[in-house]
């Protein structure tokens, strides 16, 4: 039944009755993952059956005994009050009061910003990989106002690839740790071999504590 339009047509060829008729073949076929007892070896096909014939449960209990074959009318006469219950079970009520009104529960068209930032800060990457995929990637603003940041930053930062370091040994790192506690605040980026968050392994750390300068640590090469 999944990713499948459901009408009249599909539901007489399901239950073998007309939409109407379902709760009366449900109360005597029951359900048994829904705890509905309904009748002893009476499936949906028998019981679209007799509601075909008797148009209700009431009216086939009333009738019982105009049912030809024997072992059929036994078990439904010795079977009354769970096919009655049953049919209680499965009807839905109608008299609950309702704040919606049905309009509100029409599907309506995918939000896929939200939908994406949310799967995105819950790291469901593959749900992510699969909206983008089917809807088209998101522009993350982070993204916009990193670069609107990158874009602005002022030719007076100079920044140049001297001022990029690569730190190998520990009391070079102990020099910058010595002035990022006197400036009070440090930037720390970490580098991995993998974009799987299972399976990726701590290669490198990148230190930042004055725009324009940061200094790289490969971890596997300080000494």
């Amino acid at each position: 039944m999944k990713n499948k339009d459901i009408g009249i047509e599909e539901v007489k060829e399901k239950f073998g009755v007309t939409p109407d008729k379902v709760i009366e073949v449900q109360a005597l076929a029951g359900d048994s993952s829904d705890n509905i007892p309904g009748v002893p070896s009476i499936g949906v096909k028998t019981a679209a059956e007799l509601i075909n014939e008797f148009g209700s449960v009431e009216n086939l209990l009333k009738n019982v005994d105009k049912i030809k074959q024997p072992k059929r009318r036994q078990t439904i006469s010795d079977n009354k009050e769970n096919a009655l219950i049953s049919k209680k079970l499965v009807t839905l009520k109608d008299d609950v009061p309702t704040v919606e009104k049905i309009e509100d529960f029409i599907v309506k068209d995918l939000d896929k910003g939200k939908i994406i930032s949310f799967l995105k800060k819950m790291e469901f990457t593959r749900l992510v990989e699969r909206i983008e995929k089917a809807y088209g990637a998101q522009i993350d603003k982070k993204d916009i106002l990193l670069q609107e940041t990158k874009d602005s930053v002022s030719p007076s930062a100079n920044v140049s690839r001297e001022n990029y370091k690569t730190i190998f040994k520990l009391s070079e790192l102990e020099k910058i740790l010595e002035e990022a506690e006197k400036k009070g605040l440090i930037v720390v980026d970490v580098e991995t071999n993998s974009l799987n968050i299972r399976q990726a392994n701590l290669v490198g750390i990148s230190l930042c504590i004055k725009e324009g300068d940061a200094y790289y640590l490969p971890l596997n090469q300080i000494q």
